[in-house]
Protein backbone atom coordinates (compact mmCIF):
# COMPACT_ATOMS: atom_id res chain seq x y z
CA UNK A 1 0.00 0.00 0.00
CA UNK A 2 2.47 2.79 0.85
CA UNK A 3 6.33 2.73 0.16
CA UNK A 4 7.70 5.18 1.93
CA UNK A 5 9.62 2.50 4.83
CA UNK A 6 11.24 0.49 2.42
CA UNK A 7 14.28 -1.54 2.04
CA UNK A 8 16.64 1.50 -0.39
CA UNK A 9 15.90 3.44 3.58
CA UNK A 10 16.35 1.24 5.73
CA UNK A 11 18.25 -1.79 4.27
CA UNK A 12 16.10 -4.51 6.35
CA UNK A 13 16.68 -8.09 5.58
CA UNK A 14 13.04 -8.96 6.54
CA UNK A 15 10.40 -7.81 3.84
CA UNK A 16 7.45 -8.94 6.23
CA UNK A 17 8.52 -6.64 8.91
CA UNK A 18 8.90 -3.71 6.48
CA UNK A 19 5.25 -4.24 4.84
CA UNK A 20 4.34 -4.17 8.43
CA UNK A 21 6.02 -1.07 9.26
CA UNK A 22 4.60 0.68 6.27
CA UNK A 23 0.26 -0.87 7.16
CA UNK A 24 1.15 0.63 10.73
CA UNK A 25 2.43 3.75 9.31
CA UNK A 26 -1.53 4.11 7.94
CA UNK A 27 -2.62 4.68 11.29
CA UNK A 28 -1.17 7.66 12.01
CA UNK A 29 -1.64 9.04 8.70
CA UNK A 30 -5.01 8.78 8.04
CA UNK A 31 -6.02 9.26 11.78
CA UNK A 32 -3.74 11.84 12.96
CA UNK A 33 -3.93 14.62 10.17
CA UNK A 34 -6.68 16.14 10.49
CA UNK A 35 -5.12 19.51 11.17
CA UNK A 36 -2.01 20.90 10.78
CA UNK A 37 -0.74 21.16 14.56
CA UNK A 38 -1.66 17.47 15.32
CA UNK A 39 0.28 16.36 12.46
CA UNK A 40 3.10 19.08 13.24
CA UNK A 41 3.31 17.71 16.42
CA UNK A 42 3.28 13.87 16.23
CA UNK A 43 5.77 14.46 12.56
CA UNK A 44 8.19 16.07 15.42
CA UNK A 45 7.59 13.32 17.53
CA UNK A 46 8.32 10.97 15.31
CA UNK A 47 11.33 12.25 13.85
CA UNK A 48 12.66 12.25 17.19
CA UNK A 49 11.98 8.98 18.56
CA UNK A 50 13.18 6.98 15.85
CA UNK A 51 16.46 8.80 15.41
CA UNK A 52 17.42 8.67 19.04
CA UNK A 53 16.07 4.77 19.19
CA UNK A 54 18.25 3.98 16.15
CA UNK A 55 21.28 5.81 17.45
CA UNK A 56 20.98 4.24 20.64
CA UNK A 57 20.05 0.37 19.44
CA UNK A 58 22.92 0.57 17.02
CA UNK A 59 25.21 1.76 20.14
CA UNK A 60 24.06 -1.21 22.53
CA UNK A 61 23.97 -4.14 19.72
CA UNK A 62 27.79 -4.59 20.73
CA UNK A 63 27.07 -5.81 24.28
CA UNK A 64 23.38 -7.89 23.60
CA UNK A 65 23.30 -11.42 23.68
CA UNK A 66 20.69 -12.90 21.15
CA UNK A 67 18.71 -14.11 24.11
CA UNK A 68 18.95 -10.33 25.33
CA UNK A 69 18.29 -8.41 22.22
CA UNK A 70 14.03 -8.47 21.76
CA UNK A 71 14.12 -7.29 25.85
CA UNK A 72 16.72 -4.35 25.42
CA UNK A 73 14.25 -3.00 22.24
CA UNK A 74 11.29 -3.21 24.09
CA UNK A 75 12.49 -1.54 27.00
CA UNK A 76 14.47 1.09 24.82
CA UNK A 77 11.76 1.49 22.35
CA UNK A 78 8.75 2.07 25.71
CA UNK A 79 11.62 4.52 27.46
CA UNK A 80 11.94 6.91 24.70
CA UNK A 81 7.91 6.83 23.56
CA UNK A 82 7.33 7.58 27.50
CA UNK A 83 9.20 10.40 27.49
CA UNK A 84 7.65 11.81 24.26
CA UNK A 85 4.37 11.49 25.93
CA UNK A 86 5.14 13.78 28.39
CA UNK A 87 6.95 16.00 26.73
CA UNK A 88 4.34 16.39 24.62
CA UNK A 89 1.99 16.35 27.37
CA UNK A 90 4.10 19.42 29.44
CA UNK A 91 4.26 21.08 25.94
CA UNK A 92 0.32 20.94 25.13
CA UNK A 93 -2.08 18.95 27.49
CA UNK A 94 -4.75 19.86 24.28
CA UNK A 95 -2.33 18.37 21.91
CA UNK A 96 -1.12 15.08 23.82
CA UNK A 97 -5.15 14.35 24.67
CA UNK A 98 -5.88 14.98 20.49
CA UNK A 99 -2.93 12.68 19.37
CA UNK A 100 -4.02 10.73 21.78
CA UNK A 101 -3.11 6.76 21.11
CA UNK A 102 -1.49 7.05 18.39
CA UNK A 103 1.80 8.48 19.90
CA UNK A 104 1.78 5.09 21.61
CA UNK A 105 1.92 3.36 18.46
CA UNK A 106 5.39 4.66 17.44
CA UNK A 107 6.86 1.88 20.11
CA UNK A 108 5.68 -0.51 17.36
CA UNK A 109 7.35 1.27 14.79
CA UNK A 110 10.67 1.08 16.68
CA UNK A 111 10.10 -2.79 17.24
CA UNK A 112 8.75 -3.62 13.92
CA UNK A 113 12.80 -1.65 12.43
CA UNK A 114 14.50 -3.99 15.18
CA UNK A 115 12.93 -6.98 13.53
CA UNK A 116 13.85 -5.78 10.19
CA UNK A 117 17.04 -6.20 10.82
CA UNK A 118 18.02 -2.98 9.51
CA UNK A 119 20.29 -2.09 12.22
CA UNK A 120 23.01 -4.93 13.10
CA UNK A 121 25.68 -3.35 10.32
CA UNK A 122 25.43 0.05 11.24
CA UNK A 123 27.31 2.32 13.64
CA UNK A 124 25.48 4.33 15.76
CA UNK A 125 25.94 7.88 13.35
CA UNK A 126 24.71 5.69 10.07
CA UNK A 127 21.85 4.18 11.57
CA UNK A 128 20.52 7.17 13.56
CA UNK A 129 20.36 8.95 9.98
CA UNK A 130 18.61 6.14 8.40
CA UNK A 131 16.22 6.32 11.38
CA UNK A 132 16.07 10.43 10.69
CA UNK A 133 15.87 9.95 6.76
CA UNK A 134 12.70 7.45 7.85
CA UNK A 135 10.97 9.43 10.20
CA UNK A 136 11.38 12.45 8.01
CA UNK A 137 9.87 10.80 4.46
CA UNK A 138 6.61 9.52 7.16
CA UNK A 139 6.44 13.19 9.00
CA UNK A 140 6.95 14.80 5.64
CA UNK A 141 3.74 13.05 4.27
CA UNK A 142 1.83 13.22 7.36
CA UNK A 143 2.24 17.24 7.18
CA UNK A 144 0.77 17.19 3.75
CA UNK A 145 -1.98 15.74 4.78
CA UNK A 146 -2.58 17.98 7.73
CA UNK A 147 -2.04 20.71 5.39
CA UNK A 148 -4.16 19.35 2.68
CA UNK A 149 -7.07 17.87 5.15
CA UNK A 150 -7.35 21.17 7.72
CA UNK A 151 -7.56 23.49 4.50
CA UNK A 152 -10.36 21.25 2.40
CA UNK A 153 -11.95 21.13 6.09
CA UNK A 154 -12.54 24.63 7.75
CA UNK A 155 -10.37 26.34 5.12
CA UNK A 156 -7.48 27.48 7.58
CA UNK A 157 -4.03 26.90 8.47
CA UNK A 158 -2.87 26.64 12.12
CA UNK A 159 -6.06 26.85 13.56
CA UNK A 160 -5.08 25.30 16.31
CA UNK A 161 -1.86 27.27 17.75
CA UNK A 162 -3.43 28.29 21.02
CA UNK A 163 -2.94 25.01 22.09
CA UNK A 164 0.96 25.62 21.56
CA UNK A 165 0.90 29.50 22.35
CA UNK A 166 -2.30 29.99 24.76
CA UNK A 167 -5.15 32.17 24.25
CA UNK A 168 -3.28 34.54 22.94
CA UNK A 169 -2.51 33.10 19.95
CA UNK A 170 -6.61 32.07 18.83
CA UNK A 171 -6.63 34.49 16.20
CA UNK A 172 -3.34 33.73 14.58
CA UNK A 173 -4.74 30.90 12.12
CA UNK A 174 -4.79 31.92 8.71
CA UNK A 175 -8.27 31.99 6.93
CA UNK A 176 -8.61 31.36 3.89
CA UNK A 177 -12.42 30.83 2.72
CA UNK A 178 -15.23 30.42 5.13
CA UNK A 179 -15.58 26.93 6.90
CA UNK A 180 -19.09 26.68 5.57
CA UNK A 181 -17.64 26.71 1.58
CA UNK A 182 -14.87 24.04 3.25
CA UNK A 183 -15.33 20.13 2.47
CA UNK A 184 -16.44 19.01 6.06
CA UNK A 185 -15.78 15.03 5.30
CA UNK A 186 -12.00 16.04 4.76
CA UNK A 187 -11.51 16.21 8.73
CA UNK A 188 -13.38 12.38 8.40
CA UNK A 189 -10.86 9.22 7.89
CA UNK A 190 -12.58 8.03 4.61
CA UNK A 191 -11.58 11.53 3.48
CA UNK A 192 -7.62 10.50 4.42
CA UNK A 193 -8.54 7.33 2.44
CA UNK A 194 -9.27 9.09 -0.70
CA UNK A 195 -6.59 11.41 -0.71
CA UNK A 196 -4.47 8.81 -0.12
CA UNK A 197 -6.10 7.20 -3.27
CA UNK A 198 -5.17 10.09 -5.24
CA UNK A 199 -1.33 10.70 -4.16
CA UNK A 200 -1.08 6.92 -5.04
CA UNK A 201 -2.75 7.21 -8.15
CA UNK A 202 -0.51 11.00 -9.30
CA UNK A 203 2.70 9.00 -8.44
CA UNK A 204 1.95 5.81 -10.34
CA UNK A 205 1.08 8.24 -13.59
CA UNK A 206 4.14 9.84 -13.12
CA UNK A 207 6.33 6.72 -12.85
CA UNK A 208 4.33 5.59 -16.46
CA UNK A 209 3.44 8.47 -17.82
CA UNK A 210 3.17 6.19 -21.26
CA UNK A 211 -0.37 5.64 -19.21
CA UNK A 212 -1.96 9.00 -19.47
CA UNK A 213 -1.14 8.87 -23.51
CA UNK A 214 -1.71 5.13 -24.99
CA UNK A 215 -1.46 6.70 -28.62
CA UNK A 216 2.32 8.27 -28.15
CA UNK A 217 3.75 5.29 -26.86
CA UNK A 218 2.37 3.09 -29.40
CA UNK A 219 5.28 1.64 -32.59
CA UNK A 220 4.71 3.45 -35.88
CA UNK A 221 3.60 0.25 -37.57
CA UNK A 222 0.78 -0.38 -35.22
CA UNK A 223 -0.70 3.36 -35.54
CA UNK A 224 -0.23 2.93 -39.16
CA UNK A 225 -2.35 -0.01 -38.95
CA UNK A 226 -4.76 1.32 -36.68
CA UNK A 227 -5.03 4.42 -38.90
CA UNK A 228 -6.06 2.60 -42.53
CA UNK A 229 -9.24 2.32 -43.94
CA UNK A 230 -11.18 -1.35 -43.08
CA UNK A 231 -10.41 -3.50 -46.34
CA UNK A 232 -13.34 -3.60 -49.12
CA UNK A 233 -15.84 -6.67 -48.95
CA UNK A 234 -16.04 -7.76 -52.89
CA UNK A 235 -19.74 -8.48 -54.05
CA UNK A 236 -20.34 -12.25 -54.96
CA UNK A 237 -21.22 -12.59 -58.45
Amino acid sequence: MTELPNSAVLGGRNPASLAGLGLLSLTPLLGASDSLIKALGLALATLALLTLFCALRALLHPWLTPRSRMPATILLAATLTSCAELGIQALSVELHQALGIYLALLAMHCLLIEHSGALNDYGMLRAGARGFLLAGAASGLLLLFGLLRELLGAGTLFGQLDWLFGPVAADWSIRLFAQSAGWGLAGLAPAAFMLLGLCLAAKNAMRRPDALHPESSASPDTRLLSDSPPPQETPLP
